[in-house]
């Protein structure tokens, strides 16, 4: 909720900045509407337990992406956090 009372000004800020880029953002919206529709739509008949396996395989196929990519490796690598 509280979302949507701060993004209305970081966005005119960014606008007013001209940091925004409307083609880019478009895009997104729509990307983001027919998936909101689309997995809702999955969702509700496929069921939970659908949604739940693909939700782990996407989080495992991205980690397994983020691992094997050369700067990801790089920047573990070089971490002293361990």
């Amino acid at each position: 909720m509280a979302i949507f009372l701060y993004s209305p000004f970081a966005l005119a800020i960014f606008m007013m900045n001209g940091q925004v880029h409307y083609g880019m953002g478009l895009i997104s919206a729509k990307g983001n509407i027919f998936g909101g529709y689309v997995g809702s739509r999955i969702a509700i008949h496929q069921g939970n337990n659908f949604v739940r396996w693909v939700l782990m395989i996407v989080i495992i196929l991205f980690s397994a992406f983020c691992l094997t990519s050369t700067n990801s490796l790089q920047i573990l690598l070089k971490s002293n956090d361990c």
